[in-house]
């Protein structure tokens, strides 16, 4: 990955800067290290950022998660609305029961389709 490759690289500038020798050529390769270090170290920063977190990959999986888990819920809680024994709608309570539970239904329906939608978009 770009990452490990400009980390080796700072590595092995590192080494060099560092290294022995008293003859001319020696004592160039260090100054010509010393040179290409702080260019190869933010190289290696500049990976390293582009890099997914492991906390920033933790954190999208529970929200994926999350997000799945009030699917279920409110398809849950419609399945249970629409299995409930309808009311008998002879009786003023009937009636306002009935009514109840269609707008119960109505925002069951909508809680379910803002959940689906809510895991198909994306982050």
């Amino acid at each position: 990955t770009a990452h490990a490759s400009a980390a080796a690289e700072v590595s092995r500038l590192e080494a060099d800067a560092a290294g022995s020798g008293r003859c001319t050529a020696a004592r160039a390769g260090r100054r010509a290290a010393a040179k290409a270090l702080p260019a190869a170290r933010d190289a290696a920063e500049e990976a390293h950022a582009a890099l997914p977190s492991v906390m920033a990959t933790a954190a999208t999986k529970r929200r994926r998660a999350k997000r799945k888990d009030r699917v279920v819920a409110a398809a849950a809680v419609l399945d249970v609305l629409v299995a409930a024994e309808p009311p008998d709608r002879e009786t003023r309570d009937g009636r306002r029961e009935a009514l109840a539970r269609s707008r119960q239904l109505e925002a069951a329906r909508e809680d379910v389709a803002a959940a689906e939608d809510a895991v198909l978009s994306p982050e």
